[in-house]
């Protein structure tokens, strides 16, 4: 049984990431065509699909758990950007649901 989920957790894992990666490109082709305005959003649309592709390789890093075949990676991480990002997308939806803008 452990096999069976190593192997779906792995297919749906690669059928998740490859969208995401064309949007991740598709993102980063269009920052030449978009106004400095217009990277506001392309900022919050990049953060959330590398937010979105992490959730799926904690999908498959859960499988590899219960596989037994885990490893662990320890890399530094900048909590000033994480915190950033985090600011961008609640302030947005903040002011699509409510009107309000945070500074």
């Amino acid at each position: 049984m452990k096999q069976y989920m190593q192997i779906m957790f792995t297919s749906i894992s690669h059928e998740l990431r490859t969208p995401i990666n064309a949007i991740t490109n598709s993102l980063s082709c269009m920052r030449t065509y978009v106004n400095s305005a217009g990277l506001f959003y392309l900022d919050i649309c990049d953060s959330s699909s590398a937010f979105l592709l992490s959730l799926v390789n904690d999908t498959l890093d859960f499988a590899q758990l219960q596989a037994g075949k885990f490893k662990m990676n320890f890399e530094p991480v900048n909590v000033r950007q994480i915190i950033g990002e985090v600011y961008q997308l609640i302030n947005v939806q903040l002011r699509l649901k409510t009107g309000v803008f945070l500074v």
